[in-house]
């Protein structure tokens, strides 16, 4: 069983004397690291001890049960000995944080006293149309020589944290995040389109080339009461999220304004937006730009009016 800080222990279920005769506990506990193997199998591999050798493994044959916000769930399953039939089901659940790693593959952090496990998901995932991220595991089974597919629902919602990052920030204060290397496919946006989209490598090996994807966030953009733009994402199920944006004026010509967008902090995103005078009027928002003097400097003061 797993234990409250993700360890591993055994319980024996011997009788009383022959664990008396043999000088063993009624439980043993191992000390190791948890991985998952290339068909997606849980694998604990030992650390040197009393009773266990450096490098060994215990492996488990798991399938994936749950995906949370801080834990993953496995099940196990044991056989008879004629390994025939299954004998017993039990769940191991992991508590933990989740991340993307360089990769852009998904991780999920073991957390233990001293140290902590990285189990790496060697499934792709993909963006499903309530703009979530979705997992598709798949795991073969070497007796029947068929493949098990499904897919895990990761809830949360996106944020621009640059032009080349971009997260998945899970719905509570959990601290699990997935933070994506990408690359905008253009910096400079036009909100007629409604939609954003970057390029990445996903689901990736060490070995392997990076195999272009593209991850297409949409949206409408909408003006907010503080003089900023949002982009309003649905999520399915009458779930809508904002993400927030700054700005400073970059130009200003007849019949356009392009902007420079800036996070809530006021801090550049490398991301400009160029919004017509016909998008403008039909979101009924008078853009304006007037000069103003700063000892002997011009500067530019930018703002919006709505009609409320």
């Amino acid at each position: 069983m797993v234990t409250k800080d993700n360890g591993l222990t055994f319980w024996l279920n011997e009788p009383p004397f022959w664990k008396k005769e043999n000088n063993l506990p009624d439980k043993i506990r191992f000390s190791g690291t948890w991985q998952l193997d290339e068909n997606s199998d849980l694998v604990f591999v030992l650390d040197k001890g009393r009773c266990q050798n450096r490098g060994e493994q215990l492996v488990f044959k798991s399938k994936l049960l749950a995906v949370e916000e801080n834990s993953v769930v496995f099940s196990i399953s044991s056989y008879k000995e004629t390994g025939a039939r299954i004998n017993r089901i039990q769940l191991f659940r992991l508590t933990g944080l989740w991340k993307a790693d360089r990769y852009n593959r998904l991780n999920f952090s073991v957390g233990r006293k001293l140290n902590t496990d990285t189990l790496v998901f060697q499934g792709s995932w993909e963006i499903n149309k309530n703009q979530q991220v979705e997992y598709i595991y798949e795991k073969a089974n070497l007796k029947t020589k068929t493949r098990l597919s499904e897919k895990f629902i990761f809830r949360g919602h996106w944020q621009i944290v640059h032009n080349r990052k971009l997260a998945y920030i899970f719905s509570r204060n959990t601290g699990s995040c997935f933070e994506f290397r990408v690359q905008l496919q253009t910096t400079n946006l036009y909100p007629q389109a409604g939609k954003i989209k970057f390029l990445l490598g996903a689901g990736l090996k060490k070995n392997r080339r990076p195999i272009p994807k593209t991850i297409c966030l949409y949206g409408e953009w909408k003006f907010s009461r503080k003089c900023g733009l949002l982009f309003e994402m649905a999520y399915g199920a009458g779930k809508i999220r904002n993400l927030e944006f700054g700005f400073t004026v970059a130009v200003r010509r007849a019949d356009s304004i392009t902007l420079n967008l800036t996070d809530t902090q006021n801090n550049p995103l490398g991301i400009t937006i160029t919004l017509t005078h016909r998008f403008l009027e039909e979101h009924e928002a008078q853009g304006f730009i007037r000069l103003r003097p700063e000892r002997k400097q011009i500067g530019l003061e930018a703002g919006l009016t709505f009609p409320f």
